[in-house]
């Protein structure tokens, strides 16, 4: 469909973001990408046949700093920061909204508010956008980000997810990085239940993606054996593994007598041959365990 419409509107261009809002008429082409079209080419039937089959991009956001014009120039137009531009590391941290916020500017305000320094607030759409954190701040000086979620949440009535990328520290792949970071927050809401979610969190499903369904069963049924339907056992399993083997802690979160818990353990080990106190026994099982979960 795109190649027709630039037969016919030669100036057609698909984007990550929309831009130049004074010369393009801006539609939603699909989730992730939006087609601009110079006004100048599109008369006022045309647009009204657009209409029909793509959705008029009108989101209109806040003013933006310096800092977030230089930062959509590198994220949405691949542009390359000058030599002056800041080469300090950064992060992003995407955010998704169940709903618009109804006062922009204050929404906006809240953010910064919870920061210790200005940061650059990217928005995408009406309900989602990336917070662009510079420099490895320590993270004492910062709010813990649950909080950030209570605050925002109790202030605006909405659901709030935050996605939270590593550090990055090539400023020239930002293009690219930010891409990725987009692909992988909508993993982590896939199958993170939590408001808050990192990408040390989400590596494991990173890897469960990338498989079908048929590879995905093959593995657990190969792994788990004839534990595959003890969701009892597999969950204590789980808590163990999650608790980094250690056995009172795990105890204590199940709310059991260490013993019964290490009788568990014992137990899964004699019927999987899997002895999941060994490092690579550990993380094969707990893999397992991730996707036998995304069954249910």
């Amino acid at each position: 469909m795109i190649e027709e419409l630039r037969e016919l509107f030669p100036s057609l261009i698909e984007s990550d973001q929309p831009f130049d809002l004074d010369n393009y008429r801006w539609f939603t082409h699909n989730q992730s990408k939006v087609i601009g079209i110079l006004k100048q080419e599109i008369t006022e039937r045309d647009e009204k046949i657009l209409s029909t089959f793509l959705q008029p991009y009108s989101y209109v956001e806040a003013a933006v700093t310096d800092q977030e014009r230089i930062w959509k120039g590198i994220l949405f137009q691949d542009q390359k920061p000058s030599n002056s531009f800041s080469k300090d590391s950064y992060r992003f941290i995407h955010f998704t909204l169940t709903e618009p916020p109804v006062d922009l500017l204050s929404f906006r305000e809240a953010i910064l508010a919870l920061y210790p320094v200005e940061v650059p607030i990217i928005w995408e759409s009406s309900q989602e956008g990336t917070i662009v954190e510079q420099g490895e701040i320590p993270e004492s000086e910062y709010l813990a980000y649950d909080q950030i979620v209570d605050v925002l949440m109790s202030d605006f009535y909405m659901n709030i997810h935050l996605f939270i990328s590593p550090y990055f520290h090539d400023i020239e792949s930002a293009n690219d990085h930010y891409k990725q970071v987009k692909k992988d927050s909508i993993i982590s809401k896939k199958y993170q239940k939590g408001s808050v979610t990192t990408y040390h969190d989400i590596v494991p499903y990173l890897f469960m993606d990338s498989l079908d369904d048929t590879q995905k069963k093959h593995m657990v049924h190969a792994i788990l054996g004839e534990t595959v339907e003890d969701e009892e056992l597999l969950h204590t399993v789980d808590v163990f593994l999650s608790s980094n083997s250690n056995t009172s802690l795990a105890a204590k979160k199940l709310f059991m007598h260490r013993n019964s818990l290490q009788y568990r353990v014992d137990k899964f080990i004699e019927k999987t041959g899997i002895d999941i106190k060994q490092f690579e026994g550990a993380l094969i099982v707990y893999i397992a365990i991730l996707m036998r979960w995304t069954f249910d």
